[in-house]
């Protein structure tokens, strides 16, 4: 699939990267900010609303996993969870249990392709 990626740091390092790599590196919110042109602020902003890449916060510092950056970058992610969109769905009214079901699935084939 992914035969190899260019990533270019804060510093202005590129490093390349195998799959492999990719896997186990993470970039910090400053990192991905000048890798998308964009400001910390936004990351935050996104963070807050639950939308954009997918980070985790496992020292206490905001990380994003470069291969979740280059999914969603590449668009075969959409930047949002299975369980997010189900819990949004839950929150519709006027509709029954097995129209939201109903709902859930079709949105989530739809995503598929």
């Amino acid at each position: 699939m992914l035969a190899g990626a260019t990533i270019m740091s804060t510093r202005g390092a590129v490093v390349e990267a195998t799959p492999s790599d990719i896997n186990d590196t993470f970039l910090t919110t400053d990192e991905l900010a000048a890798m998308l042109r964009t400001d910390t602020q936004t990351l935050a902003n996104l963070r807050a609303r639950g939308d954009g890449i997918p980070w985790c916060k496992p020292t206490g510092k905001v990380l994003y996993k470069v291969s979740d950056v280059l999914d969603v970058v590449n668009g075969s992610a959409r930047g949002f969870t299975r369980e997010r969109l189900k819990s949004a769905i839950s929150t519709f009214r006027g509709i029954t249990p097995e129209q939201k079901r109903d709902l859930f699935e079709h949105i989530t084939e739809a995503l598929r392709g």
